[in-house]
């Protein structure tokens, strides 16, 4: 009797140990993860692929479609604020109809000095349509120069704690800060792009988004 006591005893301590290690949403609500077939990538110029010869081919989105083997949608316009950025998301994400959002928008707002508070709004409201949508999301932080380099602005991270998204605030100050995969002192080449749809790919992959791993070059 006292074993199969401490049988049950472990067996219960083991599920509240899986339910606490589940993806949670904000204010605690379970987040599943589930595979992905359609990727939207919304952002402006650095989702367009400026500072390409071909953004067709050699912007991240273009690249990520050939490194996983789903359908990749690229919507980056270049100049585009996350005030427009959040205009263009209802319609994107009914004509579409993605599995998961790859969101990289603000890049303009620092560029013109827009109120970070704008900002973290915009951001919000578009992180929240696409919740609405049914939609994964993973968050791309956008950095901007300050006294200790380049660093994504502390918003984003934020955002991400907040409705518990895959973040990646280092991608772009990694990619920008290093001159061989720049075009200008703003965007990267196509070898920066490169490398950001293997980080993302890797990404989707740690958060089983991705069935099989990512295709390498």
């Amino acid at each position: 009797m006292k074993k199969e006591y401490l049988y049950i005893v472990s067996g219960l301590l083991l599920v509240a140990l899986l339910v606490s290690m589940a993806p949670k949403g904000e204010k605690g609500e379970e987040r599943s993860v589930k595979r992905v077939d359609r990727v939207l990538c919304l952002g402006d110029s650095l989702t367009f692929g400026f500072g390409t010869q071909n953004p067709d081919t050699e912007s991240y989105p273009a690249v990520l479609g050939r490194l996983t083997g789903v359908e990749v949608i690229g919507a980056g316009i270049n100049g585009e604020t996350s005030a427009e950025i959040l205009s263009r998301t209802p319609g994107l994400l009914k004509r579409h109809h993605p599995d998961l959002v790859i969101l990289c928008s603000g890049g303009n707002d620092i560029l013109q000095g827009i109120d970070e508070d704008i900002l973290e709004r915009n951001l919000r409201e578009t992180i929240s349509e696409i919740e609405r949508s049914g939609a994964g999301i993973i968050l791309i932080g956008v950095p901007h120069f300050g006294l200790t380099g380049l660093k994504s602005l502390s918003i984003y991270e934020d955002l991400a704690d907040r409705y518990n998204l895959p973040y990646m605030g280092d991608l772009l100050p990694e990619i920008l800060s290093k001159p061989s995969m720049k075009s200008d002192y703003i965007h990267p080449n196509a070898g920066g792009y490169e490398k950001m749809a293997e980080e993302i790919a890797e990404k989707m992959y740690e958060e089983g988004m991705l069935t099989l791993p990512p295709r390498r070059r």
